[in-house]
């Protein structure tokens, strides 16, 4: 589809009266492919992996630790794969409810297939605890109900993460995936503050960002351009760019990686580690090159 026609119908639904267009736009990812990306777990649950692994390098007890993810989206994969990594003690938050059960069954059914989680999780496939778990959510999955009463994972939709309802120090882990990017930049300082204040002394604070124009080819964007760059925004105003894709449905605030790092960095954030990954067609596009 080309860009601009996905960008207006997005625009024309996201215009709809409240409700009808969050309905309209769930048909629309149904039946048109939309929901497709979400049903292949394995990126969201390598997140998870990845999230772990963070946390016990920097010394903390999973099984203790209290993880927050900002930006629950259509299907609860990556909080899933906390708790069978030993996670006990998730909140998920969204400001849209997003969340789809149907979606959600379908990753849960994946975690069937042995060769699939062990490709995944690696050594903690064997772990005696992980088995127990896929066991029991494999076997009692019904609803998201089902879900959330056996593994305590708090979902909390519409939820404004700028004014938590949380004490302060509460939190050890904040992290989200491809969710900032979303978000307009005074609102990300707003987050910065609030995370600040609930997280722990020695709490992290952990984002991937999608830093890429959204509406180019790629696996996790369906029916992507392949026509255009993941550079293809950066060419337009402000005004044009939100003229044609300012939607609450794929709103970009085009910042740069390294203006990510600034930001954080000017609300009080120390920068443990920050890693780029490069676009070289990109890279050659901005630079003038071919």
């Amino acid at each position: 589809m080309h860009w601009k026609q996905k960008a207006f119908l997005q625009k024309v639904v996201a215009n709809l009266p409240f409700g009808l267009s969050d309905f309209a736009y769930h048909l629309i990812m149904k039946y048109g492919g939309g929901y497709v990306p979400y049903m292949d777990s394995t990126p969201d649950f390598e997140q998870s992996l990845r999230i772990i692994e963070c946390a016990r390098h920097h010394g903390h007890d999973i099984s203790q630790a209290t993880f927050f993810e900002l930006g629950t989206g259509r299907v609860l994969s990556t909080a899933i794969g906390l708790w069978l990594l030993g996670a006990n003690k998730i909140i998920t938050v969204d400001l849209n409810s997003y969340l789809r059960e149907e979606v959600t069954l379908v990753v849960i059914d994946q975690l069937n297939d042995e060769a699939f989680v062990h490709k995944i999780f690696g050594d903690w496939a064997d772990d005696p605890e992980m088995k127990k778990r896929i066991k029991s959510i494999t076997s009692c999955h019904k609803s998201l109900h089902d879900i959330f009463q056996l593994t305590g994972i708090d979902y909390r939709s519409p939820c404004d993460a700028t004014q938590l309802s949380m004490a302060d120090a509460s939190i050890d882990i904040y992290f989200s995936s491809f969710v900032l990017e979303h978000v307009p930049v005074d609102v990300i300082t707003a987050l910065s503050v609030e995370a600040r204040r609930v997280l722990s002394n020695e709490g992290l604070f952990i984002h991937y960002v999608g830093v890429s124009d959204h509406y180019a080819e790629y696996p996790s964007e369906p029916c992507g351009d392949p026509a255009i760059s993941t550079v293809n925004f950066l060419q337009f105003s402000e005004n044009k760019w939100m003229q044609i894709s300012g939607n609450k449905f794929n709103f970009h605030n085009r910042l740069r990686a390294v203006e990510y790092k600034r930001l954080f960095e000017s609300n009080g954030l120390e920068i443990l580690l920050y890693e780029e990954i490069s676009d070289q067609k990109a890279l050659d596009l901005l630079q003038g090159g071919t």
